[in-house]
């Protein structure tokens, strides 16, 4: 059994200390994040075709502010939906770009309700009108607890773990992108050419290194490639799958990455050095195509 810190904030980390605790390990809560609402004036959404959400917290912030009926209500995912009261629209795909892809065409007057900050692909497609719910705060907690291990789920939360003078394993689901300016290195790299190649770590629906598959459950991610894939969606090429999932490969590439289905468990050397020359390979077709 692992004492596992939670740092997700306040009010939104239970469904993932419930599946920890479920899992055997200790979980103990200690946010390194807040949300915090941006004013309280009532938000009319009356004269709106579309109303679009794409965070739990912007639906709970727009149901407390809203006035008025919307018309229809396009979520990003399920429990954004759930978290509103239902939607008219929920894409296959729980990404910004899935929900565009989503959208009829000529959807009218849309206003986009979200996160200071957020991004700007859907608004920007949609010309929705913008209106910002809540913004992420940093925090610094006066003490931290003996543990084993320290679960990250925003660049936000990373940042704040920096200033906490205690040497702590991390683990997160999106490793490589909490790392501060790597998102803009990624990006670079693609810009110029360079390709970006993956390892998914879940088989069959399952993690081969507990607890990762029930940190990704709590947080909202579908537990398989194709959640693996929405989370490093736009900064990977291809991403290597094990011939387990290879009936998913078809929906990693409409996400635009190009699957390449292997044996991605390393049960002895030989599965190490064959994977290892399946990634020079994968790196080398990506780089000529």
């Amino acid at each position: 059994m692992a004492r596992i810190v939670v740092t997700r904030p306040s009010g939104r980390e239970s469904a993932l200390v419930e599946r920890l605790r479920a899992a055997g390990h200790e979980p103990l809560h200690v946010p390194l994040v807040a949300l915090e609402p941006v004013g309280d004036d009532p938000i009319d959404v009356d004269g709106y075709d579309w109303i679009v959400l794409t965070s739990v917290t912007g639906a709970r912030e727009l149901r407390r502010r809203m006035r008025g009926r919307p018309s229809r209500v396009a979520a990003i995912g399920p429990i954004t939906a759930e978290a509103f009261g239902g939607a008219d629209l929920v894409p296959e795909t729980s990404t910004q770009e899935g929900l565009v892809a989503a959208f009829p065409p000529e959807p009218g007057r849309v206003l986009f309700a979200g996160a200071e900050n957020a991004r700007r692909l859907l608004p920007d497609a949609l010309e929705a009108d913008v209106v910002v719910l809540y913004r992420t705060v940093e925090l610094t907690p006066l003490e931290w607890p003996n543990c084993d291990l320290v679960v990250l789920a925003s660049p936000s939360a990373a940042r704040a773990l920096g200033r906490v003078e205690r040497a702590t394993p991390v683990v997160s689901i999106g490793p490589i992108l909490a790392v501060p300016g790597m998102r803009a290195l990624l990006d670079g790299a693609r810009g110029r050419g360079i390709p970006v190649v993956a390892v998914s770590p879940i088989v069959g629906g399952a993690s081969l290194q507990p607890p990762a598959a029930e940190m990704m459950a709590g947080l909202g991610h579908a537990v398989d490639v194709t959640g693996v894939a929405e989370i490093y969606r736009g900064f990977i090429d291809t991403l290597l799958i094990d011939g387990a999932d290879a009936a998913r490969a078809p929906l990693i590439e409409e996400m635009g990455i190009r699957p390449i289905v292997t044996n991605t468990i390393m049960r002895d050397d030989a599965s190490r050095t064959a994977l290892a020359r399946r990634l020079l390979d994968a790196l080398s077709v990506t780089t000529d195509a």
